[in-house]
């Protein structure tokens, strides 16, 4: 079959007949309407906003995976530590301190042996967990709050000396005098010191918690959001190109146009 293009004198009449407004305004008119230079443009501004959209997901979902490992951290290193450390030393510390009142109450030389060995035994443990706590003290507050537990505890143990001296002595009535009058309140003071520790630690667990559900939760919606604008957006575009004319994308649908 002989080609279109090689029938002579065609292209002059097709050159010589008139365009159809009809079939020019649906994109077989002129050769400039073919090809819209245009859309390559909305193209192009399309990508970007893709890219955008995408590098904002990926920034928010880097800075709140960054925030909650931050918060993991502190939790791990420093809230679970503090409240292990505190809570054991505040369980020792009573423990040596009743050990000191079974001293005080007894004659028997074997049961007073045995009260001293463990208040030994007791005050070396919260000596050891109290050097472990001081190691993961990562704040100012606990640092101050820690510092006053050691100065409870110096005073403490400086009392505790003295009534146990006494104790040795066989002086019950002076023993049982210091032990209610400055053992007891030294005690309570570095009772509370303790105390307070433990609080301390159990706010800061319970606001990092407490952090970490906000920002999951802010992401979570965040993102969510951000995916259902990107899905609306991307429908509405596909819709409005659908009832887009579609112009005429090769010349020989021109020809065949001209040729009606």
């Amino acid at each position: 079959m002989e080609k279109i293009e090689t029938i002579p004198g065609f292209e002059a009449k097709a050159k010589s007949r008139p365009i159809d407004p009809v079939t020019a305004s649906q994109g077989a008119g002129r050769p400039e309407d073919w090809v819209r230079p245009g859309r390559s443009f909305f193209s192009m501004r399309r990508l970007a906003l893709s890219a955008v959209w995408l590098l904002l997901i990926g920034t928010l979902s880097f800075l709140s995976l960054g925030f909650l490992k931050s918060k993991a951290r502190s939790i791990t290193e420093d809230t679970l530590p503090g409240l292990t450390y505190a809570g054991a030393a505040n369980a020792n510390l009573a423990q040596a301190f009743n050990r000191t009142l079974v001293l005080l109450m007894t004659d028997n030389p074997q049961e007073k042996a045995r009260a001293i060995e463990e208040i030994e035994k007791f005050s070396d443990r919260t000596t050891a967990l109290l050097v472990l706590y001081k190691n993961a003290i990562a704040s100012k507050e606990d640092a101050a709050l820690f510092a006053d537990l050691l100065k409870q505890r110096t005073r403490y143990l400086e009392v505790r000396q003295k009534t146990l001296a006494l104790a040795e002595q066989n002086q019950r009535q002076e023993a049982a005098a210091m032990c209610q009058t400055e053992l007891l309140p030294a005690f309570y003071r570095y009772k509370e010191a303790g105390d307070r520790i433990f609080e301390y630690n159990m706010r800061e667990g319970q606001a990092r918690g407490e952090g970490i559900l906000a920002v999951c939760t802010a992401t979570q919606y965040l993102v969510a959001g951000i995916g259902i604008s990107i899905f609306v957006a991307g429908f509405m575009i596909g819709l409005s190109r659908q009832w887009r004319p579609r112009p005429a994308k090769t010349v020989r649908g021109l020809l065949n146009t001209n040729q009606r």
